[in-house]
This record gives C-alpha cells, sequence and structure tokens, in this order.
C-alpha cells in the first residue's frame, strides 16, 4: 500500500537494469568427529529495479523493488574433509531459482559534496542445483545425477549506512563514490533432497560495500548512469541445524556463513 502511494506522490522515478554476479558460502564443522564441509552457491543474473523517489526531512526517500529478468547457469560446488583430508568433493550445474528485493532508502546533501544514505533492504535469493557430478576419494568412485539434487534458500534483512562523495561535476556529468557500513541477519535452508535431510541457519552478519558511479545529463529527458558495486557480507559464528525430511532434528553443528558480489548497473532517472 505504501508503495503504490509513493509511486502516486514521487517526485522521479528511477528504471534500472543490473548484471548481479556473486556466491554465498557456508563451512560447517564437527570437531569432536574431525568432518568438515563446505559448500559454494553462485549465482548470476539480470535483475529490472524500479523506484520512486520524494522528500522527505530535508532529503530524498527512495521505495524500489526488484525482479530477475534473466539468469546464467553456475557452477556450484561441496567439498567433505575428515581429520583434513579431502572425502568427497561435488559439482553441479546451479540455477536461479527465486528473487525479489525491497528496499527504503533514505538520501541527504551534507556539505562539501558529501552525502549521507540510510537504507533498509528485504531480499530473499534461492538457488537450486541439478546435473550433479560427485568423487569419493575415500572410495574411489564416481556418480552422476540428473535430478535436482539441492534448494538453497536465502532470506536477507539488511541495513546500511553509508557516506558517498561526489569526486567532480560539471553541467552535463557527475562521478560519485561511496562506501557503506552492513549489518543484519541471514536465514537460510539447505534443502539436501536425493538425501532427505535439510538444514536451518540464522547468521548474524556485518561487511561493507562500495560502489562508484558515472552520470550524465540528457536534458529534460533524464539522467543516465553507468555504475559498480561490490558488497562483502561475513557472518558471525552460529549453529546450524539439521533435520530429516520428515522434521526431526538429528544433529547441531557451528557453521559460518559469507556472501560476496558485484553488481553492474545501467540506470534512467526520470523527473516527473
Amino acid at each position: 500500500m505504501s508503495f503504490c502511494h509513493s509511486a502516486i506522490s514521487a517526485k522521479s522515478v528511477d528504471f534500472a537494469i543490473n548484471r548481479v554476479n556473486g556466491s554465498s558460502t557456508y563451512e560447517v564443522e564437527a570437531k569432536s568427529l574431525g568432518l568438515r564441509s563446505k559448500l559454494n552457491f553462485p549465482y548470476d543474473f539480470q535483475s529490472l529495479n524500479i523506484s520512486f523517489y520524494d522528500e522527505f526531512l530535508q532529503g530524498m526517500l527512495n521505495i524500489g523493488v526488484s525482479i530477475p529478468i534473466f539468469e546464467r547457469k553456475e557452477i556450484a560446488e561441496d567439498y567433505d574433509w575428515k581429520n583434513d583430508q579431502l572425502t568427497v568433493f561435488s559439482s553441479s550445474d546451479s540455477y536461479l531459482d527465486k528473487y525479489y528485493s525491497v528496499h527504503v532508502e533514505w538520501e541527504a546533501e551534507l556539505i562539501n559534496r558529501f552525502g549521507l544514505s540510510s537504507k533498509l533492504l528485504l531480499q530473499e535469493l534461492d538457488t537450486f542445483w541439478t546435473d550433479t557430478k560427485q568423487y569419493d576419494y575415500v572410495k574411489d568412485t564416481e556418480s552422476f545425477s540428473s535430478e535436482n539434487t539441492l534448494q538453497f534458500e536465502q532470506n536477507y534483512l539488511l541495513y546500511d549506512l553509508g557516506i558517498n562523495y561526489q569526486a567532480w561535476k560539471t553541467k552535463k556529468t557527475n562521478f560519485a563514490v561511496e562506501v557503506k557500513y552492513i549489518a543484519g541477519l541471514v536465514k537460510s535452508k539447505d534443502t539436501h533432497i536425493l538425501r532427505n535431510f535439510y538444514t536451518l541457519h540464522d547468521s548474524k552478519v556485518s561487511g561493507y560495500s562500495f560502489g562508484v558511479k558515472f552520470g550524465y545529463s540528457l536534458g529534460s529527458t533524464g539522467n543516465l548512469s553507468f555504475g559498480f558495486i561490490n558488497n562483502n557480507l561475513i557472518g558471525q559464528e552460529a549453529i546450524m541445524n539439521y533435520y530429516s525430511s520428515g522434521g526431526s532434528k538429528f544433529a547441531t553443528y557451528p557453521a559460518r556463513y559469507q556472501n560476496k558480489s558485484n553488481i553492474y548497473q545501467i540506470t534512467f532517472h526520470k523527473d516527473l
């Protein structure tokens, strides 16, 4: 309801195409058993983003949504060690399963070309694996499954606080640099379809974002900008719970989550 109201009363609007390339990983360890696993969940897709801007508290408030429009296949990896010796390795074709993002951001100019931003982000980013090739180094055997073997679900609630600086600005062009501190929570579910179990993990994360943006004025038509953003999130060690497909918990181990991504943006900004 608030998004519809913001769209109606907005002073300006952004239409952006983003190329999002990155990966999430988690590493879990059963120290008493000498076991350790690391799973890498890559993703590569393009999204359409729409944001509406309005004046708020001597700055600009924007509310936006993002949905996927194109995806690329990536190669996911799963490693298992026992006593620091690699025992099983598998690789799979990884595809985007579900994605959406909603944000509320406030931006304001400070002094001497410096600005301040504050954003709350709600996002889901799910992937699934198929065509899995597995090699067992202990048994010296290789196997292949053409079925869907794994589904990984990620739900983000993130807050960031940033400072941006306009390195130069002319009548037609501008170039800005932005650094942000990010903190929040990532809730993940990793379903191992063929092995009939799943894991749940809540991870408190923190990190940074670094971005650059070049803008060009198209006069009364609007403004066009090109940007790049690098994100890096690291989670605190937290309990990962293991459940059978029927919902019974059978194990608990500490795990650590991490996410890294690069975003390439093309944005058209239009005053309404």
